[in-house]
C-alpha cells in the first residue's frame, strides 16, 4: 500500500508567507530606488543635451541667451528630450528655463559652473511653451527629494537644496592690517588678504558660534576668530557676496542689515551709482546686532533683474550678518533663497 504525501501545516504555510513578505518588503524599495536612479540618469542626459542646444543657440545669435517666451520653440528639440521620466505622462515639458538669462549676453555669467540653465520644474500648466519662468517655487524636487539641473558650462547633475543664493568670496588676513581703505567697492587683494574659498550661500543669515567662534557653515582656513582685534595670532576676514535679486512684487523696498562689524550693500549697477545703498561704517569693531538700512526706499519692479553686492568685514570675535528686505504688502524678512541668484 503506497504512502500518501504529507501536506503543509497551517503554521508552515504562514511561516513561508511571512518570509516572502519580509523579502518583498526588503527588495521592493531597492528595486524602486534602482528604477529611480535610472530615471535620474535619463533626466541628466536630457538636460545636458538641452544645455548644449542653448550653447549652440548663443553661438548663432551673437552670444545671447534665448528669450523666455520662445526658448523651447527656438531650440527645436526632440519632444522626448523635454519629458522627464519621473513626471506624470501627458505633460509636454518637464523642465523650466532660467528666466534670469533671457535675452542676456554670455558675459553676464562669470561662474558658469554655478549658474543654472534649466531644472526639473512645474508651472501649473500642461503647455510646454509656458515652462519658461525659473524661480525657487518652480523647481520640482521629484527625484527622491532632489531635482536635476543643467548649468551654463554644459554639465548637469542632481541637487537637493533650492537653487539660488549669492556667490560668496571669502578672504582672510592672519595679521590684522588695520582699517582698510574704504573704496567703492573694496578690493581685498590690496589689503594683505588672501583668498580662502568660493561658495554659494543660500541666504545671508548666519551668526558665529559663541563657543568655537566660527561662522555657520564653517569656512576652512578662516578661524573666526581667536581673540580680540589686534591680539597676537588673530586675524580678520572679508566676505564679498555678488549676484542678483528678483523682487516678488512691485514696490518701494527697504533693505536692512544686522551685523556685528562693518558692512556695505549696493543694489543696482555700481558703475552708475558707486555709493552704497547701506553703509554702516566699514571700520565698525564688534558691535553685535547693529542694524542699518537705506534711508530712502528703493523702487523695484516685479521680476526685475537687479544686481547686488554685499561686503562684510569681520574684525574680531564671532561673525554675525543678515540681510533683510520689506515693502508694502511684504513683511520684513530674510531675503529668501528663491529670489537671489549667484554670480
Amino acid at each position: 500500500m503506497g504512502m500518501r504525501g504529507r501536506g503543509f501545516t497551517l503554521i508552515e504555510l504562514l511561516v513561508v508567507i511571512g518570509i516572502i513578505a519580509v523579502l518583498a518588503a526588503i527588495l521592493f524599495p531597492v528595486f524602486g530606488r534602482a528604477r529611480e536612479q535610472g530615471r535620474i540618469a535619463s533626466c541628466i542626459s536630457n538636460q545636458r543635451q538641452i544645455a548644449q542646444a542653448i550653447t549652440i543657440y548663443t553661438q548663432d545669435y551673437d552670444e545671447t541667451y534665448p528669450p523666455e517666451d520662445a526658448v523651447w520653440e527656438l531650440l527645436s528639440l526632440e519632444p522626448g528630450l523635454l519629458r522627464c521620466p519621473t513626471r506624470r505622462k501627458g505633460l509636454g515639458n518637464g523642465y523650466v528655463y532660467n528666466y534670469f538669462l533671457a535675452n542676456e549676453p554670455l558675459s553676464i555669467v562669470t561662474h558658469p559652473d554655478l549658474f543654472m540653465l534649466t531644472a526639473d520644474g512645474h508651472t501649473g500648466s500642461d503647455d510646454a511653451a509656458l515652462n519658461v519662468y525659473f524661480t525657487g517655487g518652480n523647481v520640482d524636487r521629484r527625484h527622491a527629494g532632489g531635482y536635476v539641473a543643467s548649468y551654463a558650462d554644459g554639465h548637469a547633475e542632481r541637487q537637493r537644496g533650492l537653487p539660488g543664493g549669492l556667490l560668496g568670496d571669502y578672504y582672510y588676513a592672519k595679521t590684522p592690517p588695520g582699517t582698510p581703505t574704504l573704496g567703492s567697492p573694496f578690493d581685498p587683494t590690496q589689503h594683505h588678504f588672501r583668498f580662502v574659498t568660493l561658495r554659494v550661500d543660500p541666504q545671508l543669515n548666519w551668526v558665529g558660534d559663541e563657543d568655537t567662534r566660527i561662522p555657520y557653515p564653517r569656512i576652512p582656513g578662516v578661524p573666526w576668530d581667536v581673540g580680540a582685534y589686534g591680539e597676537a595670532g588673530t586675524g580678520e576676514a572679508v566676505v564679498i557676496w555678488t549676484g542678483w535679486i528678483m523682487p516678488p512684487r512691485t514696490g518701494d523696498y527697504t533693505f536692512t542689515t544686522i551685523s556685528d562689524d562693518g558692512c556695505r550693500v549696493w543694489v543696482g549697477d555700481i558703475a552708475e551709482n558707486p555709493d552704497p545703498l547701506i553703509d554702516n561704517g566699514w571700520s565698525v569693531l564688534y558691535q553685535p546686532n547693529t542694524e542699518a538700512r537705506n534711508p530712502t526706499p528703493l523702487p523695484l519692479t516685479i521680476r526685475q533683474k537687479v544686481p547686488i553686492r554685499v561686503e562684510y568685514r569681520n574684525t574680531q570675535w564671532t561673525g554675525q550678518f543678515s540681510l533683510e528686505w520689506e515693502c508694502t504688502g511684504l513683511n520684513r524678512q530674510i531675503i529668501p533663497v528663491e529670489w537671489m541668484y549667484p554670480n
